[in-house]
C-alpha cells in the first residue's frame, strides 16, 4: 500500500510535526506528504538562526522560523513553493528513486529537471528543489521544496548564508542560485504541480492504481484525536529548540570540509575544550552531534583553525 497526504494547514510547526508522526505510526510501504508554510524560514538541524537569516527583521515582518530534524540548509518558504516529503522503511527507501519522481512531475511542464549531487533538484544549473533526510531508526524520510513561483525578493531579503560557501558555488548570493518553475513555464501552478507529483508517485510506486488519499485540514486531523500534534507543535514552536544555545562561549572555531560548513562555539580549561556547541549545514542530520563528542575532552589552540573571540 502507497500512501499520498495533502493538508492546507500553513503552520509550519503543525506541519513538521504531522510529518515526524508519520514516521512514527503511518504503516504504509511508502508515504507521499504534500504541505506548504506560509512565509517561513526553516533552517536545518544544526544551524544557527542568527547566523543564517535576519531574525529580527524576519519576525517583526509577521514571519515564523522553525528548526527540522534534517540536515542541510536555511530555506524560505511562502505559497509559492511546494514542499513534498517521502516517508518509508529502508527496504522501501531510495532517494534517487524518489528525487525522480520529482523530476518527472517537472518533466511534465516541458521544465528539463536534473538530479544534481547529492540534494538538490535543478534545471541549467540553477536549483529549484533542495532536499534533506532524517531517519529515526524505524523509518527514514526524504523532504525537499519545489520553487513555483516564491517570492525572489524575500529569499534575498532574509536569507544570509555563508559567504565562503557561496564563493565556492561561484555565485554572490543564494538568490542567484536558484530559480522558480514560473520563469520557465508561466503557465505552471502550485495545484498543477501537486498533481504533477501525484500522478508521477502512482506511476513509480503504483502503477496498477493501488494509492489512498487523505487530505488533512488545518483545523483538524487523525492525529488531534489524542492531541499528539498539538503537543509535537509546540516542542517544534520552543524558541529554546529553534535558537539554541552556545553563542556566548568566549572561542570559536571555523571551517569547511566538502559541500559543509562547521562553525563550533566552545569553552576551555587548561587548554582542553570542556563544552561545544556545534553548527553545521551539513546533510548528515548527526554530524554536529558526532563532531562535539569528539571534541570534548581535547586540545584548544589549533592555529590553522581555531579563531578566539567570536
Amino acid at each position: 500500500m502507497i500512501r499520498i497526504y495533502e493538508t492546507d494547514c500553513k503552520d509550519p510547526y503543525r506541519n513538521l510535526a504531522a510529518e515526524e508522526l508519520f514516521m512514527e505510526s503511518d504503516p504504509a510501504d511508502i508515504v507521499l506528504f504534500l504541505w506548504q508554510n506560509e512565509n517561513t524560514i526553516v533552517i536545518g538541524r544544526n544551524q544557527d538562526a542568527w547566523a543564517e537569516c535576519r531574525v529580527q527583521e524576519f519576525l517583526a515582518d509577521g514571519g515564523r522560523i522553525a528548526r527540522r530534524k534534517s540536515g542541510g540548509g536555511a530555506v524560505y518558504h511562502d505559497t509559492g513553493n511546494l514542499n513534498f516529503s517521502f516517508v518509508a522503511a529502508d527496504e522501501n527507501y531510495n532517494v534517487r528513486r524518489q528525487l525522480g519522481v520529482i523530476a518527472e512531475a517537472v518533466s511534465a511542464f516541458g521544465i528539463p529537471a536534473e538530479i544534481s549531487g547529492r540534494n538538490d533538484l535543478t534545471v541549467s544549473g540553477r536549483k529549484f528543489s533542495g532536499n534533506a533526510f532524517y531517519d529515526n531508526k524505524r523509518m527514514k524520510l526524504h523532504h525537499g521544496t519545489i520553487l513555483i513561483d516564491t517570492d525572489p525578493g524575500k529569499i534575498a531579503a532574509y536569507l544570509t548564508p555563508n559567504e565562503r560557501k557561496l564563493a565556492k558555488r561561484g555565485v554572490k548570493s543564494v538568490g542567484a542560485r536558484v530559480v522558480c518553475l514560473k520563469e520557465l513555464c508561466p503557465e505552471v501552478t502550485v495545484d498543477d504541480m501537486k498533481t504533477a507529483v501525484k500522478e508521477a508517485f502512482l506511476s513509480e510506486y503504483s502503477p496498477e492504481g493501488s494509492m489512498q488519499t487523505i487530505c488533512l485540514s488545518a483545523e483538524r486531523s487523525f492525529f488531534s484525536e489524542t492531541g499528539i500534534i498539538e503537543r509535537k507543535a509546540e516542542e517544534y514552536a520552543d524558541p529554546a529548540w529553534i535558537f539554541g544555545t552556545g553563542r556566548g562561549f568566549d572561542s570559536r572555531m571555523e571551517f569547511g570540509t566538502g559541500d559543509s560548513t562547521f562553525t563550533v562555539h566552545y569553552k576551555e580549561e587548561d587548554g582542553i575544550i570542556t563544552d561545544a556547541v556545534v553548527y553545521t549545514d551539513s546533510m548528515d542530520w548527526n554530524a554536529a552531534a558526532k563532531l562535539r563528542r569528539q571534541l570534548i575532552g581535547s586540545p584548544a589552540g589549533k592555529e590553522n583553525q581555531w579563531i578566539k573571540g567570536s
